[in-house]
């Protein structure tokens, strides 16, 4: 049985790299894949998914805005775990970064406490 199905999702942030390679182009044709097949139901899991290199501090802030508040709640509704993974050089701590963090999904409703689990236990 399968019970997740994932990707690799590395890229910069499509609003502000429109020509890539950005997040979008890394897992869009993933989801058309996806929804197009048996696993359509099944759960998505977003691997690595990290910035493509970058030690500007507002870029980080601005990739975890775009990632976490519109991509994933609007874009990719059917991702249901991520695996943040952080780049050599990249913090993803920065005051800007943890801030956005905060903002964007700390305060999310799409990632409040307690985790909804109900899915893995169920055949």
């Amino acid at each position: 049985m399968l019970n997740w199905i994932g990707i690799n999702a590395i890229g910069s942030d499509p609003t502000t790299d429109p020509k890539g390679p950005n997040l979008t182009e890394a897992v869009d044709q993933f989801f058309v894949e996806a929804s197009s097949s048996s696993w359509k139901n099944t759960p998505v899991m977003l691997v690595g998914l990290a910035p493509i290199s970058s030690t500007n501090a507002s870029a980080e802030a601005a990739w975890i805005t775009t990632v976490f508040q519109k991509l994933i709640c609007s874009d990719y509704p059917s991702v249901s775990m991520v695996l943040v993974d952080i780049p050599r050089g990249l913090t993803l701590w920065s005051r800007e970064a943890n801030s956005a963090y905060r903002t964007h999904v700390t305060t999310n409703k799409n990632y409040k406490w307690p985790l909804r689990f109900k899915m893995l236990g169920k055949e």
